[in-house]
């Protein structure tokens, strides 16, 4: 194979990239389920495929909710007194306690000042006490410190979390739709398309963040999910809206399993 063969395919790879990108991505925002049936369809060339559109979406907004995050961090102002001066902070107590939320920390203001606590209930014994072993070995550091060493740690691991999400998504939409013949395949590549323009939406809605504009890009994801599904299995309107209903409960228990997954990881490993 000579170069200028290498180079030519490149080069068509990239004129083949560059004239899809903005077909998939109008059909991708403005036309919800679009995508899914045309590549159902065969109608594959014309468009970017469902996995690389995926990753591009996904690794984007995480790369950028990171650099959110990191700038954020940075321009906060440091607070002062036994909080945030990590001179005044000698001792780190970690609590493991039933019934304590998940994880949490705070400083001991009534007793000791300069204390440190995490309390935190990861539902193991042996979790628990790796969890701490880990928290111990950060004495000195503010709670902020903490929860922003936990919080970048998690952010690590997310997009593998969401992706291990994908396929589980699939299959309970196999089961909603259990009847209608359609492989799992299918069902895949719609939660692949749908869980693109998610991450899509909110990366544009990340310099808008703790504003209302992030609650309408949530409800956006929802109706465009709900008309994706319409366009897509052609059911009718009661019985797609009954299906999105319980999709929606039963994704947000995965989604929070997944989260809290990610976080004992994080916490855990570092």
């Amino acid at each position: 194979m000579s170069v200028g063969l290498l180079l030519r395919d490149a080069i068509e790879d990239q004129f083949a990239i560059n004239s899809a990108l903005p077909r998939t991505l109008g059909a991708l925002v403005f036309r919800p389920g679009l995508l899914t049936t045309e590549y159902l369809a065969g109608r594959i060339a014309r468009y970017i495929p469902p996995v690389r559109l995926y990753l591009v979406a996904s690794v984007l907004f995480f790369l950028l909710l990171s650099l959110s995050s990191f700038l954020r961090s940075e321009s906060a102002p440091a607070s002062g007194g036994g909080i945030g001066s990590t001179e005044d902070l000698q001792v780190l107590d970690v609590r493991i306690r039933d019934g304590a939320a998940f994880f949490g920390v705070q400083t001991d203001t009534e007793t000791a000042p300069d204390t440190v606590i995490v309390w935190l209930n990861l539902g193991h014994d042996r979790i628990n006490e790796r969890a701490a072993a880990r928290i111990r070995e950060m004495g000195g550091a503010s709670p902020g410190q903490i929860g922003r060493a936990v919080a970048t740690a998690a952010l690590g691991r997310a997009p593998a979390g969401m992706f291990v999400l994908l396929p589980v998504f699939a299959l309970l939409l196999k089961l909603a739709y259990a009847r209608s013949g359609r492989f799992y395949v299918e069902h895949f590549v719609f939660a692949l398309h749908t869980h693109a323009f998610a991450f899509l939406l909110l990366t544009l809605s990340l310099p808008f963040a703790d504003t209302p504009v992030q609650a309408v890009a949530l409800l956006w994801i929802a109706a465009y999910s709900f008309l994706a599904m319409r366009r897509v299995y052609q059911g009718r309107f009661l019985g797609t809206l009954v299906r999105f209903l319980g999709l929606v409960f039963a994704y947000s228990v995965l989604l929070s399993v997944v989260m809290m997954g990610v976080f004992t990881v994080a916490i855990v490993f570092g």
